[in-house]
């Protein structure tokens, strides 16, 4: 199964019924909405979220001490 994403918010009617299409919204490209009016859709979505996971800060404090105190004079 192969799917299509809304390009903007917008709203379509089809055979009198109101559809609400949202941006990125996610469509299955059979539908028979989608093959009507593809131009309202495309293959590749304008916003992507994070495919990798967020990298990890790394604790700088030694044990027993506190992050982000200065040493020294």
């Amino acid at each position: 199964m192969s799917y299509v994403y809304a390009i903007s918010d917008v709203v379509a009617y089809e055979d009198g019924k109101r559809l609400a299409l949202s941006k990125d919204q996610i469509w299955d490209a059979d539908d028979p909405f989608v093959k009507a009016r593809p131009d309202l859709f495309t293959e590749v979505p304008k916003k992507v979220n994070r495919t990798t996971p967020a990298p990890v800060e790394a604790a700088t404090a030694a044990p027993g001490e506190k992050r982000g105190t200065r040493r020294g004079g």
